[in-house]
């Protein structure tokens, strides 16, 4: 289907929302590490150096937001695309979302065909 050197992060504390989203790009070839809290995926970053960062924006701690803020403050991964989930959905946040410096965004529940074929339209833009 695609080049499958993507290396991806997912952080997501709903573990089925976290096993759709592994077991559809693990599908297709795609590097997963996948973590059930924001700060496990800040760490995780720098020794991953992933081309793409899904994270949940509602989690206990440390949100998606912060995730995000993280990303984009660290010079070696300030390029990594940003990809936000959530149960939450409305045409406002997803508006938020994009407009606050994410690069996607999927509500949940995640369509497993859809996200996979719009993530590469993300990383590929």
């Amino acid at each position: 289907m695609h080049d499958t050197n993507l290396r991806v992060i997912i952080a997501d504390d709903t573990f089925d929302d976290l096993q759709i989203m592994v077991t559809a790009l693990e599908y297709h070839a795609i590097e997963v590490h996948a973590v059930n809290n924001a700060r496990e995926c800040i760490a995780l970053t720098s020794e991953v150096m992933p081309h793409v960062v899904i994270t949940d924006l509602a989690m206990p701690e440390l949100d998606g937001w912060a995730v995000l803020n993280a990303v984009r403050s660290t010079p070696a991964i300030a390029h990594t695309r940003v990809v936000a989930v959530t149960a939450y959905h409305s045409a406002k946040l997803a508006e938020q979302v994009i407009s606050g410096g994410f690069d996607g965004y999927f509500p949940k529940p995640i369509d497993p065909l859809d996200f996979v074929q719009q993530l590469w339209h993300i990383v590929n833009a």
